[in-house]
């Protein structure tokens, strides 16, 4: 991508829209409100039909702000040439934004200018929505941000280069099961941060308890206290010594049932346990070295322990008996001294 050409583009674009407007507006200067209105409908219909807008919400809202006895076609006309002007100058924040050269520019930068300070910033960029390998990152950049990247394989696949994968933004953020089923997979998996899109809070609610008046009232309660569990979950388990468990902890998993999970070889796993279909599995073996073992279950959903059991372990490999469980489940595995 040529930065300089496509910014040179979208002026061109912006100057077109401009000359445009200003046309209308010496038209409505002329007192042929019913034909022009007629002629702006078709016109506007056909932008908003390009850009995914609702005319009839525009034009209601241009109804509401226009003066007692004016002509309502004006305000439409006046708003339509605004948004085409903003989303013409996004389109070109973005290309700008999402330019090879101009990212690598703001990343040395602030690397440079930091430089002699005792305390630096962790600079992230933002890769890719779902999925991406990233070959060959930027030095400068600290953190790999992703945003809906679940199933978490951008976390699998770029686990080798050493720094953090982020799961940036996520969609429906007051659904407190899916976000639930995609946060414990994504930081088992290996990820640094999931960070939730809260739509519960709004400038007329910022509680987040669903008190607005309009819209759909959310309430985020639900996400708060489910993310809260995996929080304290992490905090309490040595995640920054553990990685990722192998292939082996997932040989023998029926379809619609997935594990992941973080381990210290030998000694602490944290497991999350994932059904998408209702499939039974009565038993799981477990790769681990000769010993005695503590099993241990909890719903994420709430936090509560669904089941302990000491177990001892003699031929690398320790059978455990998986209870009964509809969507998810924690099990944490630690060995005894």
């Amino acid at each position: 991508m040529d930065l300089r050409k496509t910014l040179l583009e979208s002026r061109n674009q912006v100057e077109k829209i401009l000359e445009w407007k200003i046309g209308m507006q010496a038209a409505d200067n002329v007192k042929l409100r019913n034909g022009l209105g007629v002629a702006r409908s078709c016109r506007l219909e056909s932008f908003f039909q390009r850009h995914g807008i609702g005319a009839r919400s525009v034009l209601l809202a241009a109804e509401s702000t226009q003066p007692a006895g004016g002509h309502a076609y004006v305000g439409w006309v006046q708003m339509a040439v605004d948004i085409e002007i903003c989303l013409v100058a996004m389109h070109a924040l973005a290309n700008m934004v999402g330019h090879p050269a101009y990212r690598q520019n703001i990343a040395g930068t602030v690397k440079q200018t930091e430089r002699g300070l005792s305390k630096k910033h962790l600079i992230a960029q933002n890769f890719a929505n779902y999925y991406l390998k990233i070959e060959k990152p930027d030095s400068n950049v600290s953190i790999l941000n992703f945003h809906y990247a679940y199933p978490p394989k951008t976390v699998t696949d770029n686990y080798g280069l050493n720094k953090p994968v982020s799961f940036d933004e996520t969609f429906d953020g007051v659904n407190a099961s899916g976000r639930r089923r995609e946060a414990w997979p994504f930081m088992l998996a290996g990820g640094a941060v999931y960070d939730n899109l809260d739509w519960s809070f709004a400038n007329d609610d910022m509680t987040g308890m669903g008190l607005h008046v309009y819209g759909k009232q959310l309430k985020g309660e639900a996400v708060w206290k489910q993310l809260e569990i995996l929080h304290q979950t992490m905090q309490q388990f040595d995640f920054v010594q553990a990685k990722p468990i192998d292939s082996l902890f997932r040989k023998g998993l029926p379809e619609g049932v997935s594990v992941y999970g973080l381990g210290i070889k030998g000694k602490d796993y944290l497991l999350y346990w994932l059904k998408t279909k209702k499939d039974s599995l009565a038993e799981w073996n477990c790769p681990l070295p000769a010993g005695r073992y503590r099993v241990k279950w909890m719903d994420p959903a709430n936090g509560h322990i669904t089941g302990k059991q000491i177990m001892e372990c003699t031929d690398n490999q320790l059978t455990i008996k998986i209870p009964p469980f509809e969507d998810d489940r924690i099990m944490h595995i630690q060995r005894l001294q």
